[in-house]
């Protein structure tokens, strides 16, 4: 698409997104201001991995990606098959042209109002 010009974590509006969206990255480019929904579920379990499995083992990264709808984002703990889960979730429709605005600074409120500032045009 085009240079990302400011990210932003911001909590959703309820009432608005279904319930497994927990939070909204704001992804503003010179193009487009877009919304991605963010799900997480930490690894309930307890167990601690080994020091020789810490010196064999790096953590990894695999991405998993469900009929175009979601992207699941593992990070395994060396030496155990617990990880923790973050969900990318695709949000129909929450994407909008720019128009040639550059919107530098994104801000929340707690209710969930997201506010862009906008420099000139270029």
């Amino acid at each position: 698409d085009s240079a990302i010009v400011s990210v932003a974590l911001c909590p959703p509006r309820l009432g608005v997104f279904d319930q497994q969206v927990q939070w909204l990255l704001v992804i503003c480019t010179r193009l487009t201001v877009s919304l991605v929904g963010l799900h997480y579920e930490p690894s309930t379990g307890l167990a601690r991995p080994t020091d020789r499995s810490l010196n064999s083992q790096k953590p990894e990264t695999t991405l998993v990606t469900t009929a175009g709808v979601a992207t699941s984002l593992f990070h395994p703990r060396p030496g155990t098959d617990e990880a923790d889960g973050l969900t990318l979730l695709q949000l129909e429709g929450y994407s909008a042209r720019c128009e040639g605005a550059l919107f530098h600074l994104i801000r929340h409120t707690s209710d969930g109002h997201i506010l862009l500032a906008s420099g000139a045009p270029q």
